[in-house]
């Protein structure tokens, strides 16, 4: 039997501040809690850069300050320092029709670059910013093998117990 993989995930504070929060209607919350769960239980672990640890200090729960405790002291958070690319950037925002679609893309612009530097793989539940970028995809193709899932899809356990894989159907690339 082999190991099972361990894929390094780029996390959203979305993710997190829902988590076990009394303010989250409880079948969102429990899903993002059997999610953050099921990570630490698997063995995967979450790539954060500075951007990412600030907005997950501000926003996370109770339960997922916990989670990210546990997380931290067995040694599954991995510092990610960006490496900035501007004009990569720009060409990604350049394809937003409006400005309000260029700046959500640009709010979740680090989840993009961390994910270019780590292993491709984002959880987020914001469904904005994955169509925007899905779109971009189109015209940037660095864009599109990034894997964007949501703790809140069927499946989504299945598909980190199977080792998170890089399946069509969640790249921001997939056109159906």
């Amino acid at each position: 039997m082999s190991a099972p993989v361990r894929r390094r995930l780029v996390i959203d504070a979305d993710v997190l501040h829902g988590a076990g929060d009394p303010g989250t209607p409880s079948a969102s919350g429990a899903r993002r809690v059997a999610f953050l769960k099921a990570v630490f239980a698997i063995c995967h672990r979450v790539a954060v850069p500075a951007e990412l640890q600030d907005e997950w200090r501000r926003h996370s729960s109770a339960e997922a300050r916990e989670w990210y405790v546990y997380m931290w002291s067995m040694g599954k958070v991995e510092p990610v320092v960006l490496r900035h690319d501007a004009a990569l950037r720009e060409r990604v925002l350049a394809t937003a029709p409006t400005r309000n679609e260029r700046a959500i893309m640009a709010k979740d612009w680090h989840l993009i670059l961390a994910a270019l530097q780590s292993d491709g793989l984002i959880v987020s539940c914001d469904g904005h910013a994955r169509r925007h970028f899905h779109r971009a995809a189109t015209d940037v193709p660095e864009l599109s093998r990034l894997v964007w899932a949501d703790p809140h899809e069927d499946g989504i356990l299945e598909w980190l117990r199977e080792g998170a894989p890089t399946v069509p159907e969640r790249c921001l690339g997939y056109q159906r």
